[in-house]
């Protein structure tokens, strides 16, 4: 399993994690959650050279989050395999999705903890199930 798909895998439970607590989740996980959608996105159309539809700290919609996750995830694989630019460049671009989405997962992860909200289990065995 490559680190991309983990991070996908891992992104992908949070999401569904998030959405049977939907009622319990506050405006501030949503925030951050749309962050990192949007942030994906705009990373993959800076790599393709294409204008984003959303911008940095654009609110999203819960219900689109999944959709949205699988199609970044998508497209990310698409470019990298497609992408004729050079070994560093692609490397800083999976790096810089990679790192934001564990940043941000992480700080999700504390603010479900704070609000007492039961924590996802995003260890890779069971993800791999």
């Amino acid at each position: 399993m490559s680190k991309l798909q983990r991070d996908h895998l891992m992104n992908l439970a949070l999401i569904r994690h998030l959405e049977v607590y939907e009622d319990q989740v506050s405006l501030e996980i949503t925030k951050l959650v749309s962050h990192v959608l949007n942030i994906h996105h705009i990373f993959n159309c800076r790599f393709a050279a294409t204008k984003p539809e959303s911008d940095e700290w654009d609110m999203l919609p819960n219900s689109w989050f999944e959709k949205l996750q699988v199609e970044n995830y998508r497209t990310t694989l698409s470019l990298l395999e497609q992408s004729e630019t050079d070994l560093e460049k692609r490397f800083n671009f999976l790096f810089s999705v990679l790192e934001h989405n564990t940043y941000h997962r992480a700080q999700i992860i504390m603010k479900l903890k704070q609000d007492g909200i039961p924590l996802p289990n995003l260890t890779l065995l069971v993800l791999e199930e």
